[in-house]
């Protein structure tokens, strides 16, 4: 499957919703799989493990 800057603008907004209140800077939703998104991505995922990947992969869904 090749990943879409659609995809990539839904995990944008996704870690967006999900990081809201814990102090990390909101990423521009732009599509593009840059440093920042992929270091929210890995910070999001170390912070809330299995839960927080089941979490976002139903945010991930809600935005198809």
């Amino acid at each position: 499957m090749k990943i879409t800057d659609e995809m990539i603008r839904r995990l944008q907004r996704s870690l967006n919703a999900l990081a809201r209140g814990h102090g990390a800077r909101r990423l521009a939703v732009d599509g593009l799989p840059g440093r920042r998104t992929s270091a929210a991505f890995f910070r999001y995922l170390a912070a809330r493990g299995r839960e927080g990947e089941a979490i976002l992969a139903r945010a991930l869904r809600a935005l198809r």
